[in-house]
């Protein structure tokens, strides 16, 4: 954690965006985000670390489709072209994308660079993906954020953060109640 500080300390307010950016370039070549998430607040606080990693997935999940919309799709799409899977895989996520990319972005069912380059491979619209995936992960950043913040304190400093953890309670719940939903819609 020291040398990550020592890293960090003298970008000043430039901190957050130079993490961001290498966050995004990491992603892409396929680095795994939880580690980058986690470290977030421990270099710049609770609530910058959020925005820090808000901003930063939703760039690096927008980067993944376009790059695979406008680089790759055309080819595995005709790859693909006879694949049932594919097909219907393309047709679930055409339906159901209000209900799929949310479920995806907040349980990692699969690695973070593979969602962002599959969806674009689909014909789902740059707008709604883009608009579910950050309403995904929103609460995703917040409670992975903000308990690497109340975790990091406990330990550093014997120290409980209330705030910190109610936040993480409240985006946990938030992150439960898109559990509820997949489940009744399911059930429909």
């Amino acid at each position: 954690m020291g040398t990550a500080q020592r890293w960090a300390e003298p970008l000043g307010p430039l901190g957050p965006v130079v993490y961001g950016l290498v966050y995004v370039a990491a992603t892409l070549l396929g680095a795994p985000s939880m580690p980058f998430t986690v470290l977030a607040p421990v270099l710049f606080g609770a609530a910058t670390g959020v925005c820090t990693m808000v901003a930063a997935s939703s760039t690096s999940a927008a980067g993944g489709f376009l790059i695979a919309r406008y680089l790759a799709r055309d080819l595995v799409a005709a790859r693909l072209a006879h694949s049932a899977a594919f097909v219907r895989l393309g047709a679930l996520v055409e339906e159901h994308d209000w209900l799929l990319i949310p479920v995806l972005r907040t349980f990692p069912i699969a690695p973070f660079v593979v969602v962002n380059y599959g969806f674009g491979l689909t014909r789902i619209g740059f707008g709604r993906y883009f608009w579910w995936s950050a309403v995904a992960m929103v609460p995703s950043n917040v409670v992975l954020v903000l308990g690497a913040r109340a975790i990091f304190d406990a330990i550093t400093r014997g120290v409980v953060s209330w705030p910190i953890v109610a936040g993480t309670i409240g985006a946990g719940l938030i992150s439960g109640a898109l559990v509820v939903l997949v489940k009744r819609a399911r059930g429909r």
